[in-house]
């Protein structure tokens, strides 16, 4: 899948955890792989500690 906001991605990786897996990869595929990981940081990360 591709997206370009965080929201996408979380629901992404909800469907995943919901279908059983314990552990997705998430892949910036792209020159900018510093935008990956700063939207890891700002909200992905946090939405999975704070959720459980």
């Amino acid at each position: 899948m591709c997206a370009t906001d965080a929201a996408a991605v979380i629901e992404a990786i909800d469907r995943f955890v919901g279908a059983g897996y314990d552990t997705v990869y998430v892949h910036q595929v792209g020159p900018d792989q510093q935008r990956l990981a700063d939207i890891a940081a700002a909200d992905i990360l946090p939405h999975y500690r704070t959720s459980r």
